[in-house]
């Protein structure tokens, strides 16, 4: 009615809980309003949750508006079921608009406006979405399927095949083309290539994979691989020699098989005689019918799409696998429950809490854990160690001194450290807990014991650590006058990870497998070089960045992360970017998953910063379409307590949820670290750690 001008400052608006859900009019002192009304309508769009186990879902309605030059304006609605379904493309007329984009939910408001050419009837995507020494590759995928190994006494039942590797050589190759797809973990495939050196390969040709087994968790293996007896093997060494293969069967019983017959290795010349079965439900039977003792490196099992897609058999030197007959059940997962396995160099680990030196063979020592520790869905106080090299979370059923391969369907709950037939003579076992809160663990070492056989000592040792994870350390686990040892972690033969199987020396190797429950999950990829990275010149300077502060920024497009999707972050100067209204800048040290608070984070290298002190921390789109990514780089960034350790490091976030964490320059400090995400999904924290330590 009369509001004039005055020498103070007005404000004319409101606001919500949070700094984004805001409306103003005007802040100032040099205008007046009298005069004039205003009429806030409140916009009736809703979120709606609904609980369908396992999946959450959130049901949007998302309102496009345009409006010309002249006037025209022009309204659709589309609803948007995360989780679910994609927005669908929605086209508006032929005109130059102005495209605003509202979404609401129970957490944020965003408002954001974009100007597009849309001459032609060009598409508006829903959301906004318009058309030093190691780096990580995080990518969104979904859980895999799982492999149970049984081990079967009786051979599979082989009938003459229709037809022969005509004219096999020493590295020869086959294409082949099968009568049903396929399906070998998330691939299926009409086409295979059967190598001479006794493995086959499915959807793309790399060669005929000479001249000896690879191991199956190498980087550098090839995928999609069904190894019945991988090594070098020369068929035209004998004339005997013969390799038969073809579809027999049908409906229920319809199979493939290839058959190898007195193929002999290609040093020695022992004739070797193996096949292998395909079912188009994916389950795999291998048969050594007259497997010899070649001395060089064998191996048997499968791998799909990586090395976290592997069913790990044999590798090594072969002792005895005549007459063994392995069946291999493709099923879905059935633990909420994985592991993601890395690899890394072994360190010394010293326990003096308790050392066991019972001087035996064969001996169990039961211990009570100092906390819960959750084993697959499992969550277990006791544990019993066995002198063989084993931790058991269930009584052993019978003899514990003969290790097996994974799936075993003998004993059922155990971690194996390094099983095999171990002696106490002069060795002991010591078992310790270790750190505090988030950092306790249980370390057990195996000090100076040996192979029943003899031979040198050997030193490994396991953590337990509080939140699932586990860590094995091979200091010293040479190979033993060529007895197989076991190395990986079992709940059931539906639920376990085979790390090692075979008898090559596995010393200064230590695995991490980090527990993550499923749902959606990131598999993990090491490069061995970081990335250079991302020009500053490209991107926009956080001028105002201090010691222990936050900024706000919007993102290009909806990131999708952990079943969850977000179109802002903040950026903490102390090395992480979080996607909820922060509580703090997080300072002063880096913190291992899981946290309660930040809830969905990323964390580049977190720990200390003050970029007031040195270096800056840029950010910005780079790319466009579907290769655009949204980049937050600490450039030369000052850490608190010694600002002359200059780190520099990049997040990126992809459109599709991928997400690369580049670190070019990051030093040891006092104070740790972390490399992690961790985001919400339902009533689940999930999270990856890929690095915490000093």
């Amino acid at each position: 009615i009369l509001c004039p001008s005055h020498d103070g400052n007005h404000l004319l608006g409101m606001q919500s809980w949070n700094t984004v859900q805001y409306t103003q009019i005007y802040h100032g002192s040099t205008e007046s309003y009298s005069g004039r009304a205003f009429l806030f309508t409140r916009n009736e769009e809703c979120s709606r949750r609904a609980r369908l186990d396992p999946v959450m879902l959130e049901v949007y309605t998302y309102q496009f508006s345009a409006q010309d030059t002249c006037g025209n304006s022009q309204a659709v609605n589309a609803t948007y079921t995360k989780v679910l379904q994609a927005i669908p493309p929605q086209v508006l007329p032929a005109q130059n608009l102005a495209v605003e984009c509202n979404k609401a939910d129970n957490r944020v408001h965003d408002r954001l406006t974009q100007w597009v050419d849309n001459l032609g009837g060009a598409q508006v995507f829903g959301g906004c979405a318009f058309n030093t020494t190691v780096s990580h590759n995080l990518t969104e995928d979904p859980p895999t399927w799982s492999y149970a190994v049984l081990n079967l006494t009786a051979p599979p039942e082989i009938p003459p095949l229709p037809m022969a590797f005509s004219g096999a050589t020493d590295d020869s190759l086959l294409q082949v083309d099968m009568p049903f797809a396929f399906p070998l973990y998330w691939g299926s495939f009409t086409r295979m290539f059967i190598s001479s050196n006794g493995v086959l390969q499915f959807g793309q040709n790399t060669g005929h994979l000479c001249c000896t087994g690879d191991d199956l968790l190498d980087a550098a293996t090839p995928n999609y691989v069904v190894a019945p007896f991988w090594g070098d093997l020369n068929p035209s060494a004998s004339a005997v020699a013969n390799i038969t293969h073809g579809a027999v069967g049908s409906g229920d019983t319809l199979r493939y098989i290839v058959q190898f017959d007195s193929v002999p290795s290609y040093s020695q010349g022992i004739p070797m005689d193996f096949s292998v079965t395909l079912y188009p439900n994916g389950d795999i039977v291998l048969y050594c019918e007259n497997c010899a003792h070649p001395n060089y490196l064998f191996t048997v099992g499968i791998r799909g799409n990586g090395p976290s897609e592997v069913v790990s058999i044999f590798h090594g030197t072969v002792p005895a696998l005549t007459g063994s007959v392995w069946m291999i059940q493709r099923a879905a997962p059935v633990s909420s429950v994985r592991y993601l396995l890395s690899e890394g160099q072994s360190e010394a680990v010293t326990t003096q809490s308790v050392v066991w030196g019972s001087s035996g063979d064969d001996v169990l020592q039961s211990v009570t854990l100092p906390f819960e520790f959750p084993f697959y869905d499992q969550l277990v106080t006791q544990l019993s160690i066995s002198s063989n090299g084993i931790l058991f979370f269930s009584p052993p059923n019978g003899n514990h001194y003969v290790s097996h391969s994974l799936p075993d369907t003998v004993h059922t709950s155990f971690i194996a450290v390094y099983w095999a037939d171990l002696y106490m003579p002069t060795g002991t076992v010591s078992y310790a807990t270790v750190g505090t809160n988030d950092q306790q663990r249980f370390v057990v070492s195996f000090n100076g014991v040996q192979h029943l056989s003899g031979g040198p000592f050997l030193y490994f040792s396991a953590e337990l650590w509080i939140n699932g994870n586990v860590r094995i350390n091979c200091i010293t686990c040479p190979n033993v006058n060529g007895a197989p040892h076991t190395i990986g972690v079992q709940a059931s033969t539906a639920d376990y990870m085979n790390i090692y199987r075979g008898s090559a020396d596995q010393s200064g190797k230590a695995w991490t497998l980090f527990r993550q429950t499923t749902g959606i999950t990131y598999l993990r990829d090491n490069l061995e070089q970081a990335k250079p990275p991302t020009p500053t010149a490209a991107l926009t300077r956080w001028t105002s960045a201090f010691d222990d502060s936050t900024f706000n920024v919007q993102l290009p497009f909806p990131f999708p992360f952990f079943g969850n999707t977000f179109s802002e972050l903040w950026i903490s100067s102390n090395g992480l970017v979080v996607f909820n209204a922060p509580t703090s800048s997080y300072c002063c040290t880096g913190h291992q998953p899981p946290r309660v608070d930040p809830l969905n984070f990323i964390a580049g290298w977190w720990e200390d910063f003050n970029p007031s002190a040195g270096g800056g921390i840029y950010y910005g789109t780079v790319g466009s379409g579907s290769s655009a990514k949204f980049v937050v780089l600490f450039d030369a960034v000052a850490h608190f307590s010694t600002p002359i350790a200059l780190t520099t490091f990049e997040i990126a976030l992809h459109a599709n949820g991928n997400i690369d964490i580049n670190c070019v320059v990051c030093p040891a400090q006092s104070s740790t670290h972390s490399t992690a995400i961790q985001g919400q999904l339902g009533q689940n924290t999930e999270y990856v750690t890929l690095y915490y330590g000093y």
